[in-house]
C-alpha cells in the first residue's frame, strides 16, 4: 500500500485545510517527508525520513536520514543472550571487585587516621580513591541495567514487528466496512507505531553509543596501571595544563577570525553567512576542505593564507610539540624505572606468584607481608630471619624458594660496594671543607694534601682492597659471597 500526498484534493496543515497544490507555499520553513520499508525475508523494518529546510537564507536545503528495526530470533537471539549473560556474570565479579576495594579504602583511611599521618597528598589520593569508585559503580550500574533492558527489548524485536506490521497490513481497503477517511485514519495511527518503535531503537542505541565511549574512556584510564602501557594516559596527563590553555588561545583565534571573516564575506558567500557556518567552515579548512573559488579575491586570499599559517603551521606545530615533549618525558620515567618489565612478562609472573605460592606456602596477598616488613624499613635488605620472624611462611623451605625467585631479579639483588672512581674537582673541596669543620670541632689540625695522598693514594680516591670473596653471614641472615657474582644465595632487597 502507498499513501502519497498527491492522492488527495485538499491536506490539513496547522488545522487549516488547502488544496494539494497549495501545501507548499512561500510561509513553508520546514518539511519531512516519510516513507516506511518492511523486507519480510530479511525481518528489517526501515523508515527514511527526507527533511527539508526552506527558512535559511542562503537557500534550501536537505538531508536524510535511515533507521532501521531488525527482528533477532533463532540462533542468532542465543548466541546474542549467551553474550550478555557473560556480560551480567562479569558486572558481578566487577561488583565483588568494588566491594574489596571499598573496605581495602576505609581500611587504609582508618590506619591513617589512627597514625595522624595524613598530609595533602595522601587526602588528595583518597578524594581521588572515593571518586573513581563511585565513578565505576555508576557506570557499572548503567550497564547492568541497559543489558538487562536490551535483552528484554531483542527478545521482544519479532512480536513487535507482527504486532505492528500486522495491525497495518490487517486494513481492509477494498471492503466497505470503514469509511475511507476512517481507514486513512487508522492507516496513519499504525504508521506512528512503527515509527515510535523504530525511533526508540534509535534512542536506545544512541545511549548505549555514549555508555560505550564512557567505558572506552574509562578502559584508556585502566591502561596507566603498567608504566609501559600507561604512555598514552601520562603523556595526556603531563600535557594536560599547557593543552588547556593552548585550547584556549584556538579558540579565542576562531571567534576573531569568524567575525572577520562573517563581516567581510557574509554578504555574498553562503558558507560565511552566519558566524556559526563560517566556524564550520574554518573547520573543514583545517583538514583541507577549502572553499570554492577561495582565490577570487585578493581579500578571500589574504584571509585563507593567514588563517591557514596561524591554525595550521604554527598553532598545530605547537599542538604538536607540547605532546612530544610530555611523551619525552614518561620515556624518561619509563627508562628510569629499575622494577618494570614488558607487559606479557610481568602478567606472566603476577599469575606464576600466585601459583607457586599457593604450593609452596608463600604469604597470600601482598598486604600482609609489606605490613610485617614494615619494621624492617631502616635495613636495605632483608632476608631469611627477618621472613622467618614474620610467621606468614609455611616452613624454612617455603622462605628458601621464596628468595631464591625474587633473587633473580636484578633490582632485588643487594648493591654491591660503590666502585673505584676519581673525585672531581668540586668533591675534592667538599672533602676539604667537610675534613676542616670536623678537624675544628676535634681541635685538631685539618690533614695536609700531603697525608692525604700518602692515605688514600694519588687518585684522590680511596683504593679498594681487593680480597677473594669468602662466605660470610651479613644482615640478611644467609650465606652469601661478599658481593660477589658467584653467589650461592643473594639476599632480596624486599623492604
Amino acid at each position: 500500500f502507498l499513501y502519497s500526498l498527491t492522492d488527495n484534493q485538499f491536506l490539513p496543515r496547522d488545522g487549516e485545510v488547502l488544496a494539494t497544490d497549495s501545501f507548499l507555499d512561500g510561509h513553508t520553513a520546514f518539511m519531512t517527508v516519510t516513507v516506511v520499508f518492511f523486507a519480510p525475508e530479511y525481518g528489517i523494518t526501515s523508515v527514511m525520513r527526507t527533511e527539508g529546510d526552506l527558512s535559511d537564507i542562503s537557500g534550501p536545503s536537505n538531508k536524510i536520514l535511515f533507521s532501521n528495526y531488525k527482528i533477532v530470533d533463532g540462533s542468532t537471539l542465543t548466541i546474542y543472550c549467551i553474550f550478555h549473560t557473560l556480560a551480567l556474570v562479569n558486572i558481578l565479579i566487577y561488583v565483588y571487585d568494588m566491594i574489596k576495594t571499598r573496605h581495602d579504602l576505609r581500611s587504609r583511611i582508618r590506619k591513617n587516621a589512627r597514625e595522624r599521618d595524613v598530609d595533602d597528598e595522601d587526602y588528595i589520593e583518597e578524594l581521588t580513591s572515593w571518586f573513581s569508585l563511585v565513578y565505576d559503580l555508576i557506570l557499572i550500574a548503567a550497564c547492568g541495567v541497559m543489558t538487562v533492558v536490551r535483552m528484554i527489548d531483542t527478545t521482544a524485536t519479532e512480536q513487535r514487528t507482527s504486532d505492528t506490521t500486522g495491525k497495518l497490513t490487517s486494513i481492509s481497503w477494498d471492503k466497505p466496512d470503514l469509511t475511507s477517511i476512517q481507514k486513512k485514519d487508522l492507516a496513519l495511527k499504525y504508521t506512528g507505531d512503527i515509527l515510535d518503535l523504530v525511533d526508540y531503537e534509535e534512542r536506545m542505541n544512541t545511549l548505549w553509543m555514549m555508555l560505550l565511549f564512557t567505558l572506552l574512556l574509562r578502559i584508556l584510564s585502566y591502561t596507566s596501571f603498567h608504566p609501559r602501557l600507561a604512555l598514552l594516559t601520562g603523556t595526556v596527563s603531563r600535557a594536560a595544563d599547557d593543552m588547556w590553555h593552548t585550547a584556549i588561545l584556538v579558540g579565542l583565534i576562531s571567534i576573531c577570525f569568524g567575525v572577520i571573516g562573517t563581516w567581510r564575506f557574509g554578504t555574498y558567500r553562503a558558507d560565511f553567512v552566519t558566524l556559526k557556518q563560517t566556524m564550520n567552515t574554518q573547520f573543514l579548512m583545517l583538514f583541507g576542505g577549502f572553499q570554492d573559488n577561495w582565490a577570487e579575491t585578493s581579500e578571500m586570499i589574504v584571509y585563507t593564507v593567514t588563517y591557514m599559517l596561524v591554525q595550521f603551521i604554527l598553532i598545530l606545530n605547537f599542538i604538536l610539540a607540547i605532546i612530544v615533549e610530555a611523551y619525552m618525558q614518561v620515556r624518561k620515567n619509563i627508562e628510569d624505572n629499575e622494577v618494570e618489565m614488558s607487559f606479557f612478562t610481568d602478567v606472566c609472573w603476577s599469575y606464576t606468584t600466585v601459583v607457586l605460592g599457593f604450593y609452596r606456602g608463600w604469604p597470600r596477598g601482598t598486604h600482609h607481608l609489606q605490613r610485617a616488613m614494615n619494621g624492617y624499613s631502616a635495613l636495605s635488605a632483608v632476608g631469611y630471619k627477618e621472613l622467618r620472624h614474620t610467621g606468614l611462611f609455611r616452613n624454612g623451605a617455603s622462605i628458601s624458594a621464596f628468595l631464591d625467585f625474587y633473587s633473580k631479579y636484578d633490582f632485588m639483588k643487594v648493591p654491591g660496594p660503590p666502585s673505584e672512581e676519581k673525585l672531581t674537582p668540586e668533591e675534592e673541596r667538599m672533602i676539604d671543607e667537610v675534613e676542616s669543620r670536623i678537624a675544628m670541632l676535634l681541635q685538631r689540625a685539618p690533614s695536609t694534601v700531603r697525608q692525604r695522598l700518602l692515605k688514600y693514594g694519588s687518585q684522590g680516591t680511596k683504593p679498594q682492597k681487593e680480597s677473594a670473596p669468602t662466605s660470610q653471614v651479613g644482615q640478611t641472615g644467609l650465606p652469601s659471597s661478599s658481593y660477589s657474582s658467584t653467589s650461592s644465595r643473594p639476599a632480596s632487597r624486599l623492604s
